[in-house]
């Protein structure tokens, strides 16, 4: 038999045990949490976690311009060279050479080039040559020969084989660009910069004078060749016949009797062009086919139209006198049947002043 009161007594001390030991069992999952989750704070110090490797003396870490190409070493990069001007330079393998020839600033007339990259659609260099005037001291009068206002431009000076140059930053145009420009043996040399710095710069870097003297093989029939020479004869058609011409020594210049390109007549070149749509990938329509000569020697030329079908045929000749000044355009059209030759003489004379003649002879 229970004594009064002994029950409730029991009943408190298991209550008290039971409390106690939810505290432990909470206390303990407490520190559990803690220890799991709060970290203590750490300074981490740059690089520590992914540490810079440490590199071989020797080894070149190379920067890439947006073409793809290597900037940092221009040891395997093509040249161009220009010996009818004396200059060269080097350029990126994935890029290509692709027009030469006369260029304008309003009558004023030059030699151009332009290298494009294969892999960047807004990647290019622009070389123009400009005759300058005989009182020229500065690459500033390359602008005002022009009739370019420059006054907004910033200008550093740059060198290439001892020649002293400026380089233009923000020139004013359709778009602004930056150019390199010399005065060297009595020409404006400009290199425009319409690609990356750093591909532009190690261009630059590349760019020197040559001695002022042909190659073998290079001097006019006429044994007049000039570097201040800038006589031209420009020929363009159409696609309904394929060009050809010959200088007085017979030598020839675009597409021969068998089909195939020869470009025999010194300073000569062949070029066809057509209108092409990449995006929406249709065939292409259209030929332009181009003779230029360079210093051509004064003369009769012979021109060979052949037909590839029969149809209309045109073309033009802009012919430039030798300091650059253009002469009247010349002119032909008719009809040519397929496999029919067409001839024409240019007789042409590159003193200022005078103006050349085109006459059809069959």
């Amino acid at each position: 038999m229970y004594r009064k009161g002994f029950a409730p007594l029991v009943i408190i001390f298991i209550l008290a045990a039971a409390a106690l030991a939810g505290g432990a069992v909470w206390y303990f999952y407490k520190n559990q949490q803690s220890a799991a989750f709060h970290l203590p704070q750490t300074t981490i110090q740059p690089g520590s976690l992914f540490p810079k490797p440490n590199l071989p003396s020797s080894t070149a870490v190379e920067r890439m311009d947006t073409s793809g190409s290597s900037v940092s070493s221009t040891a395997s990069w093509k040249t161009y060279t220009n010996e009818t001007y004396g200059f060269q330079f080097k350029y990126p393998d994935s890029w290509r050479d692709v027009w030469e020839g006369t260029t304008t600033y309003g009558n004023t007339s030059g030699f151009g080039i332009n290298l494009k990259s294969t892999t960047s659609a807004t990647s290019s260099v622009y070389i123009e040559i400009f005759g300058a005037n005989s009182n020229a001291t500065s690459t500033a009068g390359f602008f005002s020969m022009i009739g370019l206002d420059i006054s907004g431009t910033s200008k550093r000076q740059i060198s290439a084989s001892g020649a002293a140059g400026d380089y233009y930053e923000n020139v004013p145009g359709e778009s602004n660009y930056n150019e390199a420009l010399f005065l060297h043996g009595g020409k404006y040399y400009g290199v425009q910069d319409w690609t990356d710095d750093a591909t532009f710069e190690s261009i630059l870097s590349t760019f020197q004078f040559l001695p002022f003297a042909p190659a073998a093989g290079n001097a006019s029939s006429s044994g007049d060749f000039s570097i201040n020479n800038m006589s031209e004869i420009t020929f363009s058609t159409g696609e309904a016949a394929t060009p050809l011409i010959l200088d007085a020594s017979g030598r020839s210049t675009g597409i021969d009797s068998a089909g195939n390109i020869v470009q025999k007549i010194p300073n000569s070149s062949y070029g066809e062009d057509q209108i092409c749509s990449i995006e929406s990938g249709a065939s292409c329509t259209g030929v332009t086919r181009s003779i230029d000569i360079q210093q051509a020697a004064n003369g009769i030329y012979e021109l060979i139209l052949t037909g590839v079908k029969s149809g209309n045929y045109d073309f033009s000749i802009y012919n430039y006198s030798q300091d650059g000044s253009p002469q009247p355009l010349l002119e032909g059209r008719g009809r040519i049947q397929l496999g029919e030759q067409i001839h024409y003489e240019l007789i042409f004379n590159s003193s200022p002043g005078v103006t050349s003649t085109l006459i059809l002879v069959k």
